[in-house]
């Protein structure tokens, strides 16, 4: 039963340490939530995005690029802020706070650390290609507005 794909992102690990059961899952932390979460409103917003760059393809107007460049704009921001929540949780899973004495989890869930990162290195690639996007967008409605002058 466990072959068929979750509906829902499942990242979650349980250990024994002690003769004690811990588990580890994602949604636990709100930070990890949120990720989940801006990750699924940038999915939503790129498609907005796509579907407004279709249909304003020939369009000469700055206003309507603008509206593309808001688009990306926006989840440019959400994504960089859920990507850097889950981060700074992430740190402290991997090598702990010693000043609030948080002792690192990673030695004992290091699957549910892994997957985690690679999240974390998936999202980071997307958001570089968002940051390109943005400027593109941002590129393009200079341009029109020097044409339009």
């Amino acid at each position: 039963m466990d072959d068929f794909p979750r509906k829902t992102p499942e990242t979650k690990q349980t250990v024994e340490f002690l003769g004690i059961e811990f588990s580890a899952k994602y949604s636990y932390s709100p930070a990890f939530r949120y990720f989940v979460s801006t990750n699924i409103v940038v999915v939503v917003l790129s498609i907005i995005s796509l579907l407004f760059l279709f249909i304003y393809a020939k369009s000469t107007t700055p206003y309507r690029c603008y509206t593309i460049f808001v688009c990306d704009f926006i989840a440019t921001v959400l994504g960089v802020s859920g990507c850097a929540a889950a981060a700074a949780i992430g740190y402290v899973g991997r090598y702990g706070n010693e000043h609030s004495g948080w002792s690192p989890i990673c030695d004992y869930v290091d699957k549910f650390c892994n997957r985690i990162q690679i999240s974390l290195i998936c999202s980071g690639l997307g958001l570089i290609l968002l940051v390109v996007l943005t400027f593109w967008s941002a590129i393009r409605i200079t341009k029109l507005v020097k044409i339009s002058r």
